[in-house]
């Protein structure tokens, strides 16, 4: 969630996904506060570098 308020964006939620061991799988979902904000974050922030690694930011399919 700081990551996503360093660049701007007011981030709702956040859940991290982790292995049976505890390790982080290096996937996460963030909820923001709109579908507009979420647009925007795609833009802006997918491919970016950040901690050496390249960033993957799409939108989730919600089928419920």
């Amino acid at each position: 969630m700081d990551f996503f308020r360093e660049n701007s964006f007011k981030a709702i939620r956040a859940r991290l996904l982790y292995d049976n061991e505890g390790n982080s799988k290096g996937t996460s979902f963030v909820e923001m506060n709109s579908k507009e904000e979420a647009d925007e974050a795609v833009a802006k922030l997918n491919n970016i570098q950040y901690e050496g690694r390249k960033l993957i930011v799409s939108i989730a399919n919600n089928n419920n």
